[in-house]
């Protein structure tokens, strides 16, 4: 615990000796990483989609998009509805 009020304590120091401005470069910093950070979170929480079959004619490819359907399964066709 003492660690943590030394911590504290530096940090508060620290911060009541830097300038108004370097104040707002380092507030500015620490939004610009929480973006990044919530960017990347965002970014690699969507499910990556890849071909699992290709040149299907439209009632193969309704038939296998029924079936993910029916599993839940997350899926997409391309433009054209044949992948």
């Amino acid at each position: 615990m003492g660690f943590l009020r030394n911590l504290a304590e530096q940090l508060k120091t620290l911060w009541n000796q830097t300038s108004a401005s370097a104040r707002v470069g380092l507030i500015a910093a620490t939004i610009v990483c929480m973006g990044a950070i919530a960017g990347v979170g965002y970014w690699s929480s969507r499910p990556q989609y890849v071909p699992i079959a290709s040149n299907l004619g439209p009632t193969e490819a309704a038939e296998i998009v029924s079936k993910l359907d029916g599993g839940g399964i997350p899926n997409q066709l391309n433009y054209s509805g044949s992948t």
